[in-house]
């Protein structure tokens, strides 16, 4: 077992280290992400329906009307066509560009997210997002990134060796990689679904 899990976290090393590039790009595309929110929240637009129904159920749940399964239903289906984008994205050197839009857009909806809470809540929705909403929505992104990157590398891997990419990067290890980061995504969407939603509310009703 530990051997298994030692492996894993040598192959993350490694991977990171070989996609560094990669995560550039998607550093720059998350602080374009920021920049857009805080200019859209700064603007006279109305942004509302911009958030996702998974926020919105999870304001919804904190105001009495929703429940975990819809938020975790909404939030599953959100994250499984985003993952299904991302390896639509990757299916091509051009269209994988996309992913950095999407990583982007993401960031935007999070700032988007988190002003929304902050402006209902005050100070409590301040402490709320750094120490609540914040975390899990990065390990969410990090999750996308994750997935981005190895389906960018296989990208790279299918021009290094002049094969087609159908065949590239040892179709079966890509697969593998890109169902962990499906499986750790599953996860944080149960977090944020059951476990998330109980803190935010009772945290509120506390510092109420």
């Amino acid at each position: 077992m530990i051997s298994f899990f030692s492996g894993i976290h040598n192959e993350l090393k490694l991977h990171l280290k070989k996609s560094a590039i990669i995560f550039v790009f998607i550093i720059l595309s998350v602080i374009i992400g920021i920049v857009l929110g805080i200019f859209t929240i700064k603007s006279d637009i109305s942004f509302s329906s911009m958030l996702s129904f998974s926020d919105k159920n999870l304001f919804a749940y904190i105001n009495g009307t929703s429940n975990n399964m819809a938020i975790f239903f909404s939030k599953l289906i959100e994250s499984v066509i985003s993952f299904l984008l991302i390896y639509i994205f990757c299916l091509s050197a051009i269209s994988s560009v996309l992913c950095f839009i999407f990583i982007g857009y993401q960031t935007f909806l999070l700032v988007l997210t988190i002003y929304s809470i902050i402006s209902i809540y005050g100070f409590a929705g301040v402490l709320n997002s750094l120490l609540l909403i914040l975390p899990i929505n990065i390990l969410l992104l990090l999750v996308f990134s994750l997935a981005i990157s190895v389906g960018i590398a296989r990208i790279v891997e299918a021009k290094k060796f002049h094969e087609p990419l159908s065949l590239s990067f040892k179709l079966n290890k890509f697969y593998i990689k890109y169902a962990i980061c499906f499986l750790c995504m599953l996860i944080l969407c149960i977090i944020y679904s059951f476990v998330l939603p109980l803190l935010v509310k009772s945290f509120l009703l506390y510092l109420y």
